[in-house]
């Protein structure tokens, strides 16, 4: 039987008729000469821009990913690369600053936001590779690596590394670059950025067992990153201006989720048919919700982001002040 596109055959479909500009890619370098390593913190700030809006979702942080091998060895140098989701695993704590308050504030911030990347669709992780989501040729491949003394190893020692057209490609584009999106979801998910609005980021880069993956023979390697860049993108509408600026002098209210790591450790086997976990001393007037992360036990230098234990949980049982919660 025919039917017709849609119920009611004058409707259209939905399209935007009030803001259309075009985009504008703005890239500002941070500092080209020097670089960060492990435990250092990085306070960017995002700038006020004149005369212009910045698009929600389109900040971000991009650098040149550098390993340095602690003896001239470039027969184990292949065998030390990134782990899987770079752009996750080098943040350890996730500051965010409106003006002079701190809104967001996350500790061992690499695990929440790995574990949340694990529910993109496997389109999304596929399309991740910048933010270094990608399988281990390319994370073998997408790195440079330096002797101690500053000189960079080889790379004919990955030129036999076999890929295929398809990571050719990738790493002809992306080489050794890698993206940390500036997505918080306060400023993901309401309006464009106004110069009014004050907002900085510090992020602090994690140590090296979060981020390298390396054999016995490497010994202890390290990391660099280097010549970052602050990347967005801007339109300019003097009416839509106006209307943000004349909502944040009246007053917005902005929802997001805020998330906070409970600092606490509960060793759970994989035999064990039930178990208890204590949560006190913390200083919240509410809580949306407990999300408990089980991680596998991982050596130093082998760590999989991508292995997370599925507990199989049948019945939660929640006790507050010595009652169970109905």
């Amino acid at each position: 039987m025919e039917t017709e596109s849609y119920v009611n055959p004058y409707r259209l479909k939905k399209t935007s008729v009030y803001f259309k500009e075009k985009r504008e890619k703005q890239v500002i370098n941070l500092n080209n000469k020097e670089s960060f390593y492990p435990k250092r913190t990085l306070c960017i700030k995002v700038p006020r821009v004149e005369d212009a809006l910045i698009v929600p979702g389109t900040i971000a942080l991009s650098f040149d990913m550098k390993i340095i091998l602690p003896e001239n060895d470039s027969k184990t140098a292949l065998h030390v690369f990134p782990v899987n989701n770079l752009a996750a695993s080098i943040i350890f704590r996730y500051i965010v600053n409106v003006g002079t308050q701190t809104v967001f504030d996350l500790d061992k911030a690499y695990l929440y936001i790995v574990y949340k990347d694990m529910w993109l669709s496997k389109k999304s992780r596929k399309n991740a590779v910048f933010k270094g989501i990608q399988n281990i040729s390319l994370r073998k491949r997408r790195v440079k690596r330096f002797n101690p003394d500053g000189k960079e190893i080889d790379d004919t020692i990955t030129s036999g590394f076999v890929v295929n057209v398809d990571e050719k490609i990738l790493i002809d584009v992306y080489k050794n670059r890698y993206i940390i999106p500036l997505d918080f979801k306060a400023i993901l998910n309401y309006m464009p950025l106004l110069s009014d609005l004050e907002v900085n980021f510090k992020l602090t880069i994690s140590e090296i067992k979060y981020v390298l993956n390396y054999p016995d023979a490497a010994k202890r390697p390290s990391f660099r990153i280097k010549k970052l860049k602050l990347e967005y993108e801007t339109v300019r509408d003097k009416q839509l201006q106006q209307e943000i600026s004349n909502a944040l002098t009246a007053g917005v209210q902005f929802f997001f989720d805020r998330v906070y790591y409970y600092d606490r450790v509960f060793n759970v086997k994989k035999e064990d048919k039930e178990f208890s976990a204590t949560i006190s001393d913390v200083a919240r007037k509410s809580s949306k919700g407990l999300l408990l992360i089980f991680e596998d036990d991982f050596e130093k230098r082998r760590r999989n982001l991508d292995r997370f234990i599925n507990q199989r949980i049948k019945e939660t049982k929640i006790c507050m002040g010595g009652e169970v919660a109905k």
